[in-house]
């Protein structure tokens, strides 16, 4: 589901600290729908340190590949 930021920056980079987890998050899309307004799928104010790990590292942690490591 699509994560609606607030306008502020700070609180989500709050909201992020307080989950205590840089495991949770994935990225996902609603493609091909083209509903979508913004222009970037990352909000601001996630840190960067963490939007590796949403697109990359959690979802390889989740999704298991046949035939690969876990």
């Amino acid at each position: 589901q699509p994560f609606d930021a607030p306008e502020d920056e700070t609180i989500v980079a709050q909201l992020v600290d307080q989950l205590q987890s840089d495991e949770l998050l994935l990225f996902s899309s609603d493609y091909p729908h083209w509903q979508y307004d913004g222009a970037d799928p990352i909000p601001a104010g996630v840190p960067s340190s963490l939007i590796k790990k949403i697109k990359v590292d959690n979802p390889l942690s989740v999704y298991t590949r046949i035939g690969g490591k876990a």
